[in-house]
C-alpha cells in the first residue's frame, strides 16, 4: 500500500525530474541539485546523476552525486526505511559498481547483496508498479557477472544461472511498462528478454532445456527465484552482514573512475 507521504515525496520528486530534464547545461543542473533543499533523500542523487549520464555521458559529474547516495545505504538502514523509493540506492550503488576497477573480493560482493536488497526491496512491496526496479535489478546482475553468480550460487543455488534471474527481470519490466502504456520501454526490455532466451539453447534449467520453456514460462520461474532469494537475504541485510564502513567504503570509491 502506498502511504500519502510517499504520494506527497513522489510529486515533489516529479517536479524534480521535470527541472532536470529542462535543464540546457551541466552547470544548470549542479545548480538544481545544489539548491534543492531536501538533501537527505538518496533518489536526488540518483535522479541527478542519471540525468548527467544521460545528457552528458562520459563525464564526470555524476560519479560524486552517485557516490554521496551509495554512502546512503552503506550500512542497512534499520529506522525509517522508505522502501518506495529505496532503489535508488541501489541505483546509486551500481553505477558505483559498474565503474569500479575492483570487480571481485568482499567489499565488491556486500555492496552488490546491498543493491540487491535495495533494488528488490520495491518489487517485493509494489510488483505491479516498479517498473525502474525491475531493469535496474536486472543490469546490476548482468553488469556485474562473476560475482552476480557469486550471490545467486550462495543464496539460491549452486547450480542456478544468472541469466534465468536476469532474464525474468527484463521479462517483467517489459509486462509492466507495457501495462503503463510506455510502449517503446516494453518493446526494448521484452527484446533484451528474447535473446536471454535464445541464448539459453541446450542449457539444462529445473531439469529441462531452456528452449522447452515458453518465455513467459522461464521468466516466471525465475521471478519465483528471485523471491526466495531475496527473502533469504533480506534478513542477513538486516543483521548487519552486508554493512560496509566509512574507510571501507572511501577505499573502495578510491578504484572508482569516471566514465
Amino acid at each position: 500500500m502506498i502511504e500519502l507521504q510517499d504520494i506527497e515525496l513522489g510529486s515533489i520528486y516529479g517536479q524534480l525530474l521535470v527541472r532536470l530534464e529542462r535543464a540546457v547545461s551541466s552547470e544548470e543542473i549542479l545548480n538544481i541539485y545544489n539548491n534543492f533543499p531536501e538533501k537527505n533523500n538518496p533518489l536526488l542523487h540518483a535522479l541527478t546523476g542519471g540525468q548527467f549520464n544521460t545528457k552528458y555521458p562520459g563525464g564526470d559529474e555524476a560519479l560524486p552525486i552517485f557516490i554521496k547516495g551509495a554512502s546512503m545505504g552503506i550500512r542497512f538502514p534499520r529506522e525509517n526505511w522508505n522502501v518506495t523509493y529505496v532503489d535508488s540506492i541501489g541505483k546509486c550503488i551500481s553505477q558505483i559498481l559498474f565503474l569500479s576497477k575492483l570487480k571481485s573480493g568482499d567489499l565488491f560482493f556486500r555492496l552488490f547483496s546491498l543493491a540487491y536488497v535495495y533494488a528488490s526491496a520495491v518489487i517485493f512491496k509494489m510488483p505491479a508498479s516498479a517498473s525502474d526496479s525491475y531493469p535496474l535489478r536486472g543490469s546490476i546482475s548482468a553488469g556485474c557477472g562473476t560475482v552476480a553468480n557469486e550471490f545467486y550460487h550462495q543464496f539460491y543455488s549452486n547450480t542456478s544461472l544468472i541469466q534465468v534471474f536476469v532474464l525474468a527481470d527484463y521479462f517483467t519490466a517489459a509486462r509492466v511498462f507495457h501495462w503503463g502504456g510506455i510502449h517503446s520501454e516494453a518493446s526494448r526490455y521484452l527484446d533484451w528478454a528474447k535473446q536471454i532466451h535464445c541464448s539459453l539453447k541446450n542449457i539444462n534449467v529445473a531439469g529441462k532445456e531452456a528452449n522447452e520453456y515458453s518465455l513467459e514460462e522461464i521468466a516466471n520461474l525465475g521471478m519465483e527465484r528471485h523471491i526466495k532469494t531475496y527473502l533469504k537475504v533480506l534478513p542477513l541485510a538486516i543483521n548487519g552482514k552486508f554493512d560496509i564502513s566509512d574507510e571501507e567504503f572511501a577505499f573502495f570509491c578510491q578504484h572508482v573512475l569516471p566514465r
